[in-house]
């Protein structure tokens, strides 16, 4: 298939209040266990400056947000590897789906068919779109496509 087969990708950005749940505490969390190492090694414990790790959470939402959205068009789905990275994979190769944590974020861990895991954050937004493509290029008894239009308290 070309490229103009594969249709128009489209960006499911993912919400910034998740986004900014995710970098706030692992930014927080890294400085701290930074600083707890310094005060082993004999430095006097000073908590990093919140402002500083508030501004740079800031930048990695917004380069987040913008430059790494979940995507899909008719042949691939990109989704996010464990370490936080987008991987594209063609939608015949999705297996299962379980909800799961991923980064302190309610996601679907969606497993392919070489036994990687993919993660896609509940707070995705344009959900439904993400559901409506699935639908087409998966069929109705798919696993993902039923954990899409599963509401998230009964998952």
């Amino acid at each position: 298939m070309s490229r103009q087969e594969d249709g128009p990708t489209q960006r499911f950005h993912t919400r910034p209040a998740a986004l900014w749940r995710q970098g706030m505490l692992s930014l927080s969390l890294g400085a701290g266990f930074a600083q707890l190492w310094r005060w082993a090694e004999g430095d006097v414990f000073a908590w990093p400056s919140t402002f500083l790790m508030m501004g740079i959470a800031a930048v990695m939402v917004l380069a987040t947000f913008l430059l790494m959205p979940p995507m899909a068009n008719r042949r691939h789905v990109w989704l996010f590897t464990t370490g936080g990275v987008r991987r594209r994979v063609s939608w015949s190769e999705l297996r299962s789906v379980r909800m799961g944590r991923w980064y302190m974020t309610p996601s679907l861990r969606i497993e392919t068919a070489g036994g990687a895991a993919l993660w896609l954050p509940r707070d995705t937004m344009r959900l439904p779109q993400l559901h409506a493509l699935a639908v087409q290029q998966l069929g109705p008894q798919h696993p993902l496509v039923q954990a899409l239009e599963t509401p998230l308290y009964r998952l």
